[in-house]
């Protein structure tokens, strides 16, 4: 079956809005190559529950600044990941 429904613009401010924090501060790592994304005040506070706390531990202000650069790295169409050697390692780190 297929389900026809109106193209809308893509908002990405509106999605960004929604965005877990906790991914839009990857994001912001991967896109940027920025560590300063790592540490206080942005450093999530540790939730190990099954339903996490969707602010993270995170004030509302520093929320906000972080969403904020988000919405201004995608500002100018679609920016391209860092590619380093710190970059890979964090990347092995992770995994």
């Amino acid at each position: 079956m297929n389900i026809a429904s109106p193209h809308q613009p893509l908002d990405i401010a509106s999605a960004i809005a929604e965005g877990d924090i906790r991914c839009l501060l990857m994001v912001l790592v991967h896109m940027t190559g920025d560590a300063r994304w790592l540490e206080p005040p942005y450093l999530p506070k540790r939730d190990i529950r099954l339903i996490p706390d969707p602010e993270a531990g995170v004030p509302k202000e520093v929320q906000d600044e972080i969403r904020a650069a988000v919405v201004n790295l995608f500002a100018n169409g679609s920016p391209q990941p860092v590619k380093s050697a710190r970059m890979a390692v964090w990347l092995v780190v992770m995994l």
